[in-house]
């Protein structure tokens, strides 16, 4: 039980306080929607602490000294540097709370808004291309986080919504061998995640080929790790912790930061989950999708009557228009993907003190190289770090990224320089790799039964 819930005496929607238990009767007929609830209860709940006064008392105390309680509960949020937005959404919580127990026609509160500018956002955010998106599926760092990046971005649904999703919403598209799966956004989704479904507005979503390739690839891990037993249908599509609970929001938002950082973005820490909404956005604008559509399939409602008169039903029609979105570039071959992956490790290697005319030199040497080579480029690579004096092991490897720094002084190092860092894991299969992914070109990790990037079958 959270703190809130336990002192305004909460059990559901019933409440011992009858000052709340108005309020609660008041949101059940409006919208009864449980995110407001909550929103609207530790709004109170916090205003109770700061007066030392329970809901019931509250509102008998004098009007003019409950709006300088109130605005000077709102002036200290404003000193605690919460967002703009954030207050008068309390403000406004504050002035309905009241209102339901008897200060109207006269007697509301009355309190002053903060301005809010154009354009306002608290909160820098950077919205990646489709090159950089794809960058952040590939060095993702795990399968599921593969598919949570790719999942979020092609179907442009908002954090709660996509935690929200359970294994039988998805589960007959999957079996059925479709590329691009179908997936409904329905206000029960609510009692997954408070917040899924925004407005308890009901709309219709796909995940693209990649993105479903992505997911196939987690449920095989999973079923892996789980001694080849599947979700079940009624738990969530993406696992929190605690088998059968969803990610938890700051999850995902962890998930997408580190990817966004891995993959070498200058902004990474301005990239959130929302962000990939927007690309989802600039994909379908740029694909020459009727604008009703993107409408309907970013979640919003028409303009005016236009949306009674939507047919939301075409959800074939919406499929063959969705495959013409063009989300990700070209997918490299496993040639290219793997004088990539190369590549990418002289880039951490660079970070050893190497000169720009040996890396030059390396590169040449990875460019001409066959593919029946592939395992013995990385011994080139030390060789010619031997040669120039900079010896480097696989124990060197290890002691760089060793576990006590967590992701080690290299890393850290190359993170300040705006160049690419990736795993301690991921470097060590570089080095000593077992082999080679024969769909993508990158190094398989030792005993691994999936490749760590495109969730392929090792062979």
């Amino acid at each position: 039980m959270r703190s809130f819930e336990r002192e305004l005496k909460l059990t559901g929607w019933e409440s011992e306080f009858a000052s709340v238990q108005k309020l609660l009767d008041y949101l059940s007929r409006k919208t009864g929607s449980e995110a407001s609830r909550l929103h609207y209860l530790e709004t109170i709940y916090h205003l109770c602490r700061a007066v030392g006064k329970n809901p019931d008392e509250l509102i008998h105390v004098q009007k003019s000294e409950l709006e300088q309680k109130a605005q000077s509960f709102l002036d200290r949020m404003n000193r605690e540097k919460r967002s703009i937005r954030y207050i008068n959404v309390s403000l406004a919580h504050l002035v309905m709370f009241f209102r339901v127990n008897g200060f109207k026609n006269g007697r509301e509160l009355e309190l002053e808004r903060y301005t809010q500018p154009t354009r306002y956002r608290k909160a820098p955010e950077y919205i990646p291309t489709s090159e950089e998106i794809a960058r952040m599926a590939t060095y993702a760092g795990s399968v599921k986080s593969r598919a949570l990046v790719l999942a979020t971005y092609t179907s442009g649904l908002r954090n709660s919504t996509l935690r929200a999703i359970l294994y039988r919403d998805v589960k007959a598209e999957l079996d059925s061998g479709n590329d691009v799966v179908h997936v409904s956004v329905y206000p029960e989704m609510k009692k997954v995640t408070p917040n899924a479904a925004k407005g308890s507005i009901p709309y219709e979503s796909f995940f693209s080929k990649e993105a479903v390739d992505a997911i196939k690839a987690y449920l095989a891990e999973f079923a892996q790790k789980h001694k080849d037993a599947s979700l079940r249908d009624d738990e969530p599509l993406f696992q929190g912790q605690i088998r059968g609970r969803p990610i938890k929001a700051r999850t995902l938002q962890v998930v997408v930061k580190g990817a966004a950082r891995r993959a070498g973005l200058q902004r990474w820490k301005d990239v959130y989950p929302h962000c990939l909404r927007k690309a989802f956005e600039n994909a379908i604008r740029n694909s020459g999708m009727d604008s009703k559509d993107q409408i309907f399939l970013e979640g919003h409602v028409l303009p005016g009557s236009e949306d009674a008169y939507y047919d939301k039903t075409r959800i074939e029609e919406f499929r063959q228009k969705y495959r013409k979105v063009m989300f990700l570039p070209a997918i490299q071959s496993g040639e290219e993907a793997r004088k990539q992956s190369i590549l990418d490790t002289l880039r951490l290697l660079s970070g050893l003190g190497v000169t720009p005319e040996l890396t030059d030199a390396i590169r040449r040497e990875v460019e001409l190289a066959p593919a029946q080579e592939a395992q013995t480029i990385t011994e080139k690579v030390i060789k010619y770090l031997t040669d120039a004096g900079r010896p480097v092991s696989l124990e060197e490897l290890q002691a760089l990224f060793s576990e006590s720094e967590g992701e080690g002084r290299l890393a850290k190092a190359l993170e300040k320089k705006d160049k690419l860092a990736i795993s301690r894991k991921t470097m060590v299969a570089l080095a000593n790799p077992q082999g080679f992914c024969t769909q993508c070109g990158r190094a398989l990790k030792a005993k691994a039964r999936f490749c760590g990037f495109c969730g392929a079958e090792a062979s």
